[in-house]
């Protein structure tokens, strides 16, 4: 019944109606003690600097947050800043008034457990809350505040300070915790924009809620607290009536508008023009809309990656008063949330060129948009077009993509002085494409074929969407995550029907996974945020990481700060961690703890324990499938090792059916070799530890003897030695359980390690210097791209005059070194992949040798002929960008070193420039060991 009658907002607006005018028109004199609360409220702030404030993100775009914070600390400091449509009095009365109907309706449904307000005078009153914080283990926080407000001598600001204070009325309570805050809002009255008072408000806000509280917990609180200053905003919003003055004088430029156009302006309205045609010529798909008085339809070009949009709508005014809504670009209509920048470079009467900068969401990068606006009369009506644009004052950047979207839009009079609106998209991806990279810039200008050949390739990247994928992810996820769960429960089931060995064994391996997730989550995190390796952790633990980390490759996030691999890189390590500690030792485990219960019960089995030894078996297949699959089909491999990869044929139906013999094949083998290892279990346990202990120990052993031990993971001292063992040994299981066929092959001696640098990612060098290798391509990507133009500088300042000293590099060697401590000992680069020219009978390998930053001394001996004492020695000193090229028989006769330089404490980095044979220049190549 109450709700049926209330009239809460009459209520309150007569309360803040009666407070505004006390406000505007009632002099106030203030006390000692108020003048008191003022000074010290303003001396509070006054003392924050403005450097030290961070910006928090808003969920109001028209409201600024900033806050200053320290992990630990139980002060909060936060400011937030808006413009209001009303003038200093209606705005500051809204914040006055503390027993709204409103105010306290919103107070309890947050968390209020008790509001009450004494007041003292007109300018003064004394209120007191109660907030439950909403966390376990922390007492509800207590306020009593002092509520003053005070106008500036001109009457033109206007200042409310809310102190804490002690007030008998209020006195402490053991049940609460007594928290403290000082808010000063300061109202500055600004000019009016179409005849709307406008009053700029400050709110700024230093709390302390008692006690330790977590970062994160005070910037909720934070932006829950500022965002009041979004309710007041939004309370006072006269959008549509200032957009409606500017649009007024819009609207009568419009009708009256008797301007000349340009040829190019003539373009682009033909252009919009054929828009419509060639949509209608194309076969479209009706889309279903809300309201169903739009319609909507999608439609694509034959031939072309062009998606053409077409909608149609009636909208109850008259087509220069919607076109006047489109053209006002400065209006509040057109504030977008997502935009970061706004400029009108040309503000004609019919013609304009607007940029306009987009903030997009991960892991895509920020749009910007030229965009040339044009609009003409037609008939009763008008056409509006927008279509791209070159200008010298908004160059291309490579951290942001140029988007080119082409519109037309149509607006007709109907009969009843309506408008009938008809709207053409035309999304460009391949624009997009070609402005991102500099090269395919630079060859659309130069060719006009590319732009047909990009459109074509837009076109099949289309039809074979990554849908797959990403399914792929998914349920490789899902098997992970039933294989988890599945072990858990016959952990219990065993423990509970007295099998405690077999319990006991299940829960290690679950355990001992975690625990190298764990780990894996450390070497990802610890250089960053604790709050981030804590999330990450609390993600495994739960048993979700699976899922977590299938929809961050699945949506193409970037790798995270501070985190040594990439989201693929973390998804497949953890993937061979459950393959190597729980589903391939937990198979054979609970085949055995089967065999026996089947040999005791006259041939009677658990169901249950055969359906998780299934989904075990299932989740390695997939994943061992998965990896074999992606070895096959990726082009580089089948590039370089013709005979080695692309056995999997490119149509889509025999590559399905072929990943599913192969999920099959590697579940089966599974459970061949599981169920060997089972009944060997049977007989004696110690056989089968002795058997893998000396296995992996001889292959231990084979790989330092090779020199191969080290991964590709870039740590250093004994995290490297433990997470290669580690990597290793999960290799050589995954191969023996499931045969993973690339594994065995010679061409990929080293596994997994030869892989990633192929890729480009690199591998950990000895202690104290790194390394990584690049393969100087021009479809890398934009990463390496100064290390290309490096290379074409080489090239260029080689004389051509001195055949001998010219080369066509095609690899990098990049070494840093990070202190004058870190050097590298007397070598040759004679290895056999290097290329070599026969010049007068002797081997002629030709480096280029590129110094950057600190300045170090570059050593070089003769080998050793004779007495070694005697050998010739010389010494250089490499300044940063200084170039060395080493060529003839120098790695023949010489060897050369960079040796500790203990006065040197800068990092210097080393880019030798070299040829590498490919395999098909050198087949014996094949059988090269991967470092």
């Amino acid at each position: 019944m109450r709700e049926k009658f209330q009239r809460d907002d009459a209520v309150d607006k007569m309360g803040r109606d009666e407070l505004v005018s006390v406000i505007d028109r009632e002099a106030q004199v203030y006390d000692e003690k108020e003048e008191s609360v003022v000074e010290g409220a303003h001396k509070k702030l006054s003392v924050l600097k403005e450097e030290d404030f961070k910006e928090l993100g808003s969920p109001d775009h028209l409201v600024k947050m900033q806050y200053i914070l320290k992990e630990g600390s139980s002060t909060g400091i936060g400011r937030a800043t808006t413009i209001v449509d009303a003038p200093i009095a209606e705005a500051a009365a809204f914040e006055l008034s503390e027993m709204s109907r409103e105010v306290v309706k919103v107070h309890f449904a947050s968390g209020g457990l008790d509001r009450e307000l004494l007041k003292i005078n007109d300018h003064q009153s004394i209120f007191h809350l109660v907030i439950d914080l909403a966390i376990p283990g922390f007492k509800p926080r207590q306020w009593v505040q002092m509520l003053v407000w005070r106008w500036s001598a001109d009457k033109k600001e206007l200042t409310t300070i809310s102190s804490s204070v002690e007030h008998d009325g209020f006195p402490e309570c053991d049940e609460y915790l007594r928290a403290s805050c000082t808010v000063v809002t300061k109202y500055k009255q600004e000019a009016e924009v179409g005849g709307i008072p406008q009053t700029k408000v400050t709110y700024t806000m230093n709390v302390d809620v008692g006690g330790a509280i977590p970062k994160w917990v005070i910037n909720t609180q934070a932006v829950e607290t500022l965002m009041y200053l979004s309710a007041m905003r939004k309370r006072f919003d006269k959008s549509l009536e200032i957009d409606a003055a500017s649009q007024g004088n819009l609207v009568t430029m419009i009708q009256n508008h008797d301007g000349e156009y340009s040829e190019r302006e003539e373009e682009i309205l033909e252009e919009g023009k054929t828009m419509i045609g060639v949509f209608e010529q194309q076969k479209s798909k009706e889309l279903k809309m809300s309201p169903s008085t739009t319609q909507a339809k999608m439609a694509y070009k034959d031939g072309e990656s062009h998606a053409y949009g077409w909608s149609s709508a009636v909208v109850r005014a008259s087509p220069a008063q919607v076109l006047a809504l489109v053209w006002d670009t400065v209006g509040r209509f057109n504030d977008y949330e997502d935009t970061l920048e706004k400029t009108l470079d040309e503000d004609g009467e019919h013609s304009k060129l607007m940029y306009i900068k987009k903030k997009v969401p991960n892991p895509f990068d920020n749009r910007d948009f030229l965009t040339r606006m044009v609009w003409k009369k037609r008939g009763a009506g008008f056409i509006y077009v927008s279509v791209p644009e070159l200008s010298g004052a908004h160059p291309l950047s490579s951290d942001i993509v140029r988007a080119n979207y082409p519109s037309m839009l149509k607006m007709a009079c109907t009969s009843d002085g309506s408008t009938q609106l008809e709207f053409v998209l035309q999304p460009d991806a391949v624009n997009e494409w070609i402005e991102r990279y500099p090269a395919t810039k630079e060859l659309e200008r130069e060719y006009v074929w590319f732009r047909p050949m990009m459109d074509t390739v837009a076109q099949r990247l289309l039809e074979s969407v990554s849908w797959g994928i990403k399914m792929r992810l998914y349920v490789g996820a899902t098997l992970s995550t039933m294989d988890l769960i599945s072990d858990v429960y016959m952990i219990y089931t065993y423990a509970t029907t007295g099998q405690q060995g077999t319990a006991l064994s299940l829960a290690a391996m679950v355990g001992l996974c975690l625990l190298l997730q764990l780990f894996l989550v450390w070497v990802q995190t610890h250089k960053g945020p604790r709050r981030v390796m804590l999330k990450e952790m609390l993600i495994v633990l739960t048993g979700i990481a699976p899922g977590i980390h299938a929809m961050r490759v699945a949506n193409g996030n970037e790798k995270l700060e501070h985190a040594k691999v990439s989201p693929q890189i973390e998804l497949a390590t953890t993937r061979g961690f459950e393959l190597v500690c729980e589903s391939i030792p937990g198979t054979v485990v609970q085949l055995a703890a089967l065999f026996r219960g089947m040999q005791e019960n006259g041939g009677d089995y658990s169901k249950a324990a055969l359906a998780s030894i299934v989904v075990s078996a299932c989740t390695t297949g997939f994943v061992a499938a998965t990896i074999s699959f992606d070895f096959d089909v990726d082009p580089e491999r089948r590039r370089n090792e013709p005979k080695f990869y692309g056995y999997i044929p490119d149509s889509a139906g025999r590559r399905t059916a072929i990943f599913f013999c192969m999920i099959m094949n590697g579940a089966l083998l599974l459970l061949l070799r599981g169920a060997s290892t089972a009944l060997l279990v049977m007989v004696d346990g110690r056989l089968v530890l002795y058997c893998y202990l000396g296995d992996h120990a001889l292959y231990l052993a084979y790989k330092i003897a090779r020199r191969d031990l080290y991964h590709w993971v870039p740590l250093e001292g004994v995290t490297m030695v433990v997470e290669s063992v580690i990597e290793r040994v999960c290799i050589k299981a995954i191969t023996d359980f499931t045969g993973v066929a690339q594994f065995r092959a010679m061409g990929e001696m080293g596994g997994i390690a030869q892989w990633f640098a192929d890729l480009g990612m690199g591998w950990a060098g000895p202690r104290r210097w790194r390394r990584s290798c690049y393969r100087l391509r021009n479809d890398i990507g934009t990463e390496i791209d100064p290390i290309l133009h490096l290379r074409s500088l080489i090239q260029a300042v080689t004389p051509a005059s001195a055949p001998e000293l010219c080369e066509t590099y095609n690899s990098v060697l990049v070494n840093r070194y990070s202190s004058g401590a870190a050097g590298i000992k007397w070598h040759a680069d004679d290895e056999r992949w290097y290329c070599v020219h026969e010049r007068d009978n002797k081997c002629d390998i030709r480096i280029a040798s590129v110094s950057l930053g600190a300045e170090r001394f570059f050593e070089m001996r003769r080998r050793p002929q004779g007495n070694p004492d005697e050998r010739r020695k010389l010494r250089i000193r490499l300044r940063s960008g200084s170039l060395l090229v080493m060529a003839g028989p120098c790695q023949e006769h010489w060897q050369h070193a960079l040796p500790r330089d203990d006065e040197c404490e800068g990092v210097r980095y080393n880019l030798t420039f070299r040829r590498v044979l490919t395999a098909e220049e050198d087949p014996t190549l094949r059988t090269v060991r991967a470092d």
